[in-house]
């Protein structure tokens, strides 16, 4: 699978939606792709949670090698504290079009450098 640099998105946010959706949450799509790629809210107890989402898909390259521990720096074209950033991980050795595994971020474990925001990396 190419690198999808550039370009919307649109199969990474569609399946993390759907795993949002399959374990009890609601999506709110915007009319326009700018900012978050969608709105997730959840009542638990009384209280309801809303959280502000963008998905950055992570396509491997022919240069690129398997690690153990994956992360995202870069832009995020918008920052909310409370929001959560999920990296859905295609493979190219799969013939499937899914993502291996999705890691999800709170954005109170990130931390701000020349390239834009680094979210820790993550272990298999």
């Amino acid at each position: 699978m190419a690198a999808n640099q550039g370009r919307p998105d649109y199969l990474a946010e569609l399946y993390v939606a759907g795993l949002l959706a399959d374990s009890g949450w609601n999506i709110y799509f915007p009319h326009r792709d700018e900012g978050f790629d969608f709105i997730i809210s959840k009542c638990v107890e009384a209280d309801m949670i809303l959280r502000p989402v963008q998905v950055k898909g992570k396509y491997p390259t022919t240069g690129k090698t398997n690690k153990t521990s994956y992360g995202y720096v870069g832009k995020l074209s918008a920052l909310h504290p409370e929001m959560v950033l999920a990296i859905p991980y295609f493979s190219r050795d799969c013939a499937c079009k899914t993502p291996l595994c999705t890691a999800y971020n709170a954005t109170g474990t990130d931390s701000a450098t020349q390239q834009g925001i680094s979210m820790p990396t993550r272990k298999f």
